[in-house]
């Protein structure tokens, strides 16, 4: 086997793995929406950042994300309307 033919055997098994790992997983939809809060420390006193997740599984921040949270709202998500 020469080198060009043992590179594209190559390359083809490669691309095809690559086929395989870049194909979306499933997301599962959440079953709330929900908005938290983001606090700049543990006193949770001055709001830094927002976090905003529908039910269509969408993610919206904005500000500092930290680890000083607070859900502040959560809505069943209603199978046939998400929103």
């Amino acid at each position: 086997m020469t080198y060009l033919s043992k590179a594209l055997k190559i390359g083809g098994a490669a691309a095809a793995l690559a086929m395989l790992v870049s194909v979306p997983a499933a997301v599962a939809v959440p079953r709330d929406h929900t908005v938290t809060f983001y606090f700049a420390d543990e006193n949770y006193t001055q709001h830094v950042g927002t976090k905003i997740q529908g039910c269509t599984g969408q993610v919206y921040t904005s500000g500092v994300v930290t680890p000083y949270e607070q859900e502040m709202l959560s809505t069943p998500c209603k199978p046939d309307h998400p929103e």
